[in-house]
């Protein structure tokens, strides 16, 4: 006979990538689920208490394919919109609807802007850092496109 899972735990162990277990949430967190964005309609998902989550607001909508993000990091990746999340002091929380007894931490998630021109391709608001400290990334797409196109490199495929 299995032992029971540890309600509180968070030891998620994959991807291995960062060195550290755990996603923020713990494993009753990732049983109860969350209300995911997928196929433009709003889903109920549970998500697996051995594999790191990452909870994303692809905003704008930006169009970018977090399948390419996920095949990277080997995360488990889910969209979520505005209703899946709460905004505290400028940080986005996809586990705020929870209680003491089975909530470790408030887990962040990232926010994703479309910011279309810069002088840079990509902008922490804070970090690099885990999601709860980091909460916005900015995109600048059409600087991307620039300088791809400028140096002849295919990526319509992986991003539009």
């Amino acid at each position: 006979m299995k032992d029971p899972v540890d309600l509180i735990a968070d030891d998620d162990e994959l991807p291995k990538g960062d060195g550290f277990n755990g996603d923020g949430l713990s494993n009753y967190e990732e049983y109860r689920g969350f209300k995911s964005f997928k196929d433009k309609k709003i889903v109920h998902i549970r998500t697996n208490y051995e594999v790191k989550d990452i909870l994303i607001m692809n905003s704008n909508p930006l169009k970018l394919k977090l399948k390419l993000y996920k095949d990277v990091s080997m995360l488990n990746v889910s969209e979520i919109t505005g209703g899946q999340y709460f905004v505290k002091d400028d940080h986005i929380y996809i586990n705020f609807n929870g209680s003491g007894a089975t909530h470790v931490a408030d887990q962040g998630g990232l926010y994703l802007i479309d910011s279309k021109k810069s002088d840079k391709y990509i902008l922490l608001q804070r970090g690099p850092s885990i999601p709860s400290y980091v909460g916005a990334v900015q995109i600048f797409t059409e600087s991307i496109a620039a300088m791809v196109n400028a140096k002849n490199i295919e990526y319509q495929k992986q991003i539009g």
